[in-house]
């Protein structure tokens, strides 16, 4: 076809030389085999140490927006006074690293699992902020679990919004 709409040249020996030399690299590569895949320890594998911590890369290196209603993309020139709250996640976690680049904000790492006097403790702290963007991460798909959201991040979440701007980033797992 390429030859025909002249976007290489017509010359028969050129191209068949070109594609033995490729086919020659692909059989030095081994590519010209099929390689076999064994399903009987597959579960055991994808659960590898290495494996679940891939995983857990790639879901934090994800983000997908669901409803904005105008509080994005925040405006680096507008200066304003933004907390973001981290449920589930250490400090310095990849969120944090792009998000300073944008803007500057004041990070709180909380657990998942906060009693009332925490809960309120952090609420008296966030009243002083404008933006309140709450990072939720390790997650699960189980909703007898909750779907890995306790009772006191929505509590919280709740009371905060009621007040001031708030953004929930859910970084969890799609399966």
């Amino acid at each position: 076809l390429a030859v025909n709409k002249t976007l290489i040249p017509d010359n028969k020996d050129l191209l068949e030389e070109k594609c033995k030399k490729i086919l020659s690299y692909k059989y030095d590569l081994g590519l010209n085999k099929k390689p076999e895949l064994k399903l009987e320890d597959l579960s055991k594998d994808l659960k590898t140490p290495r494996a679940l911590a891939l995983k857990e890369e790639l879901f934090e290196e994800s983000i997908t927006l669901i409803k904005n209603e105008g509080l994005l993309p925040l405006n680096p020139q507008k200066k304003q006074n933004l907390a973001v709250v981290n449920f589930g996640w250490k400090s310095g976690n990849t969120f944090e690293k792009y998000a300073s680049k944008y803007t500057e904000a004041t990070y709180f790492n909380l657990p998942k699992n906060l009693s009332l006097s925490q809960n309120d403790s952090i609420y008296q702290i966030l009243e002083s902020f404008e933006v309140i963007l709450f990072n939720i991460g390790k997650t699960t798909i189980f909703p007898q679990r909750s779907f890995g959201i306790t009772s006191s991040m929505i509590e919280l979440i709740e009371q905060t919004n009621a007040h001031h701007k708030c953004i929930i980033n859910l970084l969890g797992s799609p399966l």
